[in-house]
């Protein structure tokens, strides 16, 4: 059911994904990043609106159907049993979603991302023609460079996080599914990086003092720990960053205070800096506090704030942006790469992931505005459709659970006023995922 007038101007295909089961065989995952990846696809047309739904098929979730039972471990849930370790650890290929021409790409950063061409009915590994190999690793994270109108993302090569210097790719990914390896970065831990940042002319890496631990391996290999609870924070280290500029190749190295950045909203740079606004925790807490929610426990843990980080030739600082805690920022994107005034993400706290309401942070005037859907409702990641020219002008699309009711629905809010326009009612729930993306095309 449809409630008020959908804008005649949306016209596309919004994508979203996350863990779509919690559970193998009736038993609860450890930790929220281990669940089955489930895409979720709204098809905006003059005519209709076309809602698709389907779980990511990978091997792994093939398999565990077919038997009903657990057959792998995952990043933060154990496979009991002999020789658990030595089998491959579950991609649920859950995180992020895109679209390139016909294909729909679904990404996990501890493996290679799946593919589908034809409505969701078969999936297959993802090798951009055959350059993206076996062993290297793909993150959830693309970021659109919009000079060149390609993104850019990293990854590990899987062998050397756990032997040897770990070694991150940098790849740069064209339409077409064109792949193309641009930097190998040696470090001197398996730093966990979640996120990066592009700005016209630098690609900016943070390293915090967070890291799989190989000391803490072995109790891995003893089935004692998930490789979550292998990872460390080290207080005595600070935050490594690296800046790679697009053109001369040249990598450039600075450290910060520590700090942890989860999720980047953008990068741009001015007056001879590379400024990136990212969610910022003082630690590894933003981590815990995923877990500890996933469990339903209290946390002590710190929500991650809007922050600014600027880096110069030789030095860098940083400004907090807005004491409201946020997660899963978005801009709306015909300004990444340049200066934005506007970021929109989902209100949280050390009680929840995720709330009812969504906020607008102004970073000129450093101010908020909240659009609030009501006790009950979880907010999704508010994704930016964009109607003119104006940094404003557009809608904010966000997918609801109202726990009431044990349904969701798709918001479309006016992005300058934060009215809500129209709601997409549908007759059952869709689990809490995590990012998405609205293409301009459609896909049926």
């Amino acid at each position: 059911m449809i409630e008020g007038d959908i804008p005649k101007d949306i016209e596309g295909t919004l994508l979203r994904i996350g863990p779509g089961k919690n559970e193998v065989a009736g038993k609860k995952n450890d930790h929220w990043f281990d669940g089955d990846g489930m895409i979720y696809s709204f098809t905006f047309s003059s005519e209709q609106i076309k809602f698709q739904n389907c779980y990511v098929k990978t091997p792994a979730f093939i398999k565990e159907s077919r038997k009903n039972k657990r057959m792998f471990p995952c990043f933060g849930t154990l496979l009991l049993g002999p020789f658990s370790f030595c089998k491959k650890i579950k991609n649920p290929s859950n995180t992020n979603i895109f679209l390139d021409e016909s294909s729909i790409i679904t990404l996990y950063e501890g493996g290679r991302p799946y593919r589908t061409d034809n409505n969701f009915e078969k999936f297959s590994i993802e090798t951009f023609r055959g350059k993206l190999a076996f062993w290297n690793f793909f993150g959830a994270h693309p970021h659109m460079h919009v000079p060149q109108q390609c993104y850019y993302n990293i990854g590990y090569f899987a062998p050397s996080i756990g032997l040897g210097k770990p070694k991150l790719n940098l790849w740069q990914w064209k339409k077409g599914r064109k792949l193309k390896k641009v930097m190998s970065l040696k470090m001197d831990k398996p730093y966990v990086v979640h996120d990066f940042a592009v700005s016209e002319n630098k690609i900016i890496i943070f390293c915090s003092p967070y890291f799989i631990d190989r000391k803490k391996i072995w109790r891995y290999v003893q089935n004692k720990d998930s490789l979550f609870d292998c990872c460390t924070w080290d207080n005595e280290q600070k935050t490594k960053i690296y800046v790679f500029d697009i053109h001369s190749k040249n990598v450039e190295y600075l450290e910060m205070e520590r700090f942890f950045v989860m999720h980047v909203a953008n990068a741009f740079e001015k007056n001879g800096s590379t400024c990136v606004d990212a969610i910022v925790y003082p630690d590894d807490s933003g981590m815990q506090l995923v877990k500890d929610l996933f469990h339903g426990k209290q946390s002590n843990a710190s929500p991650g704030k809007l922050t600014r980080i600027t880096i110069g030739k030789d030095h860098c600082d940083s400004v907090l942006l807005s004491d409201v805690g946020v997660e899963l920022p978005r801009i709306n994107e015909n300004f990444l790469c340049r200066e934005h005034r506007y970021v929109y993400g989902i209100e949280v706290s050390k009680d929840n992931f995720s709330s009812s309401r969504l906020v607008s942070i102004d970073v000129h005037e450093k101010t908020c505005r909240f659009f609030d859907f009501g006790r009950a409702c979880y907010a999704g990641e508010p994704i930016f459709i964009p109607r003119g020219t104006n940094e404003v002008d557009g809608y904010l699309v966000s997918l609801v659970y109202n726990s009431h009711t044990n349904a969701s629905f798709l918001a479309i809010i006016d992005a300058e006023t934060l009215k809500e326009l129209a709601r997409i009612n549908l007759p059952f729930h869709i689990p809490l995922g995590f990012h998405g993306n609205f293409f301009a095309q459609y896909y049926v």
